[in-house]
């Protein structure tokens, strides 16, 4: 994604009074952060939006990286290799993107191919028994091995033994993570 792009969604989560549910509906009717701005109050008003909630967009947009400090988010994605996908990216991961209320904006990195694959989600106890251990990273190395990515927490116990059996054959994993994408947790998964 253009910087300019990732600048304009970093702005767009920052504005006070639109909720995510707002930002998805918004972004999904003028089909681009780009074309959001480009359309201006008409087409945002078209899309649902209130006064208010337009008088917010207008301004934040007017006062930009100076009141949110985007330049050093931006810094801070650069530095981990991530990025911004917008709920119209075509990277964003399709079935994700069909439910009910989908997050506006993902922050990702790594191969972002692997959001568009089919996935096994598994999670599970973080105080895995051995023979649980075991047989989470069986059974997603199997999983992994016929061609499914392997979506978890990258919490210690069950969700990690996923990634490492997804990977220990070669395989995808996504970790969906609480924490910011420049922040590994637990820190003993840092180089899973």
């Amino acid at each position: 994604m253009p910087m300019e792009e990732a600048r304009l969604c970093l702005l767009l989560q920052a504005v006070p009074g639109i909720e995510d549910a707002v930002l998805t509906r918004l972004l999904s009717h003028c089909g681009s952060p780009g074309s959001l701005l480009s359309g201006g109050p008409a087409l945002w008003f078209e899309a649902g939006l209130s006064p208010a909630q337009a008088g917010e967009l207008e301004r934040t947009l007017l006062r930009g990286s100076r009141l949110f400090d985007i330049d050093a988010q931006l810094a801070a994605l650069t530095r981990v290799g991530a990025q911004v996908l917008p709920v119209t990216d075509a990277r964003y991961p399709p079935l994700l993107r069909a439910i009910h209320d989908p997050p506006p904006l993902l922050y990702a990195r790594g191969d972002l191919a692997l959001l568009g694959r089919p996935q096994l989600a598994v999670v599970g106890s973080r105080r895995a028994s051995p023979a649980g251990l075991r047989a989470a990273g069986a059974l997603a190395a199997e999983a992994a091995a016929a061609g499914l990515a392997i979506t978890s927490g990258l919490a210690r116990g069950i969700d990690g033994a996923a990634h490492q059996g997804a990977l220990g054959c070669g395989g995808g994993s996504i970790a969906v993570v609480a924490t910011g994408i420049d922040r590994v947790y637990p820190a003993q998964h840092r180089r899973l």
